[in-house]
């Protein structure tokens, strides 16, 4: 099976600051959204209900819930176990684009099962994920982050099970803290198995 997009990965950021972390990866710039682009997904791949209006994502945090089926539950129920360290779960934005005044300055948190008392919990929280978010002036952008080391984490500790929905949250936060940021505009979010990491 063909990966989604090319793996020539690079940079990408963790909270505010330019950390590196190794679930996340920018997969190059992408056309103009204006421009006809066909994306093809892998055979094991889910997309999200309740996306936002026009699909922008601002700093009130967006609530997404997996559209799940059994071959997703299958592999979630392997990452407690020796066989699931070797799955990854990759979530894949697509065309990802400033969607207003500062949107250039902004990056995407990505926190996964977290309560509504605590949709957003602290960067050490187990329940976050990281952040992604742009290198240089880009119309659009692409970028991955592997679920997979949160999701184990969340199972082991026992603050989630595979029995419960597997819903994500999703806010802009600056990349530079001294500069304004604002909302960005997502063409496509779903997750994927990468290509050789447990089909």
């Amino acid at each position: 099976m063909r990966a989604l997009l090319p793996p020539s990965l690079s940079r990408c950021t963790a909270l505010m600051f330019a950390i590196l972390p190794t679930n996340c990866a920018r997969l190059g710039p992408g056309p103009a959204l204006s421009e006809s682009r066909s994306v093809q997904l892998s055979p094991f791949h889910w997309t999200f209900e309740q996306m936002p209006k026009d699909n922008v994502i601002g700093k009130t945090p967006v609530k997404l819930k997996v559209k799940e089926d059994a071959k997703l539950r299958q592999v979630i129920s392997t990452f407690a176990s020796d066989e699931g360290s070797k799955t990854s779960l990759r979530l894949t934005f697509v065309g990802v684009e400033s969607a207003g005044t500062g949107g250039e300055n902004s990056g995407i948190k990505i926190y996964v099962s977290t309560t509504d008392h605590d949709p957003t919990p602290a960067a050490d929280s187990v329940h976050y994920v990281g952040m992604v978010s742009p290198f240089g002036k880009k119309v659009t952008d692409d970028f991955a982050i592997d679920l997979s080391p949160t999701l184990r984490k969340l199972l082991a500790q026992k603050l989630w099970t595979v029995d419960e929905p597997l819903t994500l949250r999703l806010m802009v936060a600056p990349v530079n803290a001294r500069k304004p940021f604002g909302d960005v505009r997502v063409k496509q979010i779903y997750l994927e198995i990468p290509e050789g990491k447990g089909q």
